[in-house]
């Protein structure tokens, strides 16, 4: 299933991508749209996560292939009395990698896998996140099923940045704080995007 999409953007130069969910799928689908946009020259990127509730660690291991150095450290996921899991950034033809700036819009609907892929973003200094505080659920967990058919979830492992800091329950703090009253912030974005390279012009 296609959850990957382009959103028209009415300022010039800036596109959008809407990731309405992640799945095996999300890495290809991205590639596409993305040869698309590159093609265009000098272009600014919006990546819209809004109300995306995450999926799998590796599907976002997998998109920040066309945006973070390769083979560098990613994230790992920490179990107690267990080694860490730890996960690198894929390794691309150059020619799909994507150097223009990058907003990338959050909600408290952001979690999961969503949240990792923009938290990593937003710490290595790759993307400027707008919107509000993201949902806190950078873990994984494990389903344990009883006889009576009820059933517990637990977390069983956290979410850390390469540097070791732990990916908070309190979700991920934009950069750039915009409420969910805003009409369009994808224009907002687009527009904040425009003044960025502007001044570094200057």
């Amino acid at each position: 299933k296609q959850d990957v999409f382009m959103v028209p953007v009415d300022v010039p130069g800036v596109y959008c991508l809407q990731i309405k969910h992640f799945n095996q799928m999300t890495g290809p689908d991205l590639g596409r749209l993305m040869e698309e946009i590159m093609a265009k020259g000098d272009t600014s990127l919006i990546i819209d996560l809004r109300g995306n509730p995450g999926g799998p660690p590796l599907a976002a291991r997998e998109i920040a292939a066309f945006f973070l150095t390769p083979e560098e450290e990613f994230t790992y996921f920490k179990w107690k009395n267990k080694p860490n899991a730890t996960l690198d950034v894929p390794r691309i033809p150059e020619k799909y990698r994507y150097h223009g700036d990058i907003a990338i819009l959050v909600n408290k609907g952001s979690g999961s896998a969503s949240e990792l892929f923009s938290g990593i973003m937003q710490w290595r200094q790759r993307a400027t996140l707008i919107g509000t505080n993201t949902a806190g659920q950078v873990f994984l967990k494990s389903m344990f099923n009883f006889d009576d058919k009820s059933m517990v979830l637990l977390v069983t492992a956290r979410g850390h940045r390469p540097d070791g800091e732990v990916f908070s329950f309190q979700g991920l703090t934009p950069n750039v704080s915009s409420p969910e009253s805003t009409d369009n912030l994808i224009h907002y974005a687009a527009n904040y995007l425009v003044e960025t390279k502007k001044n570094r012009a200057q």
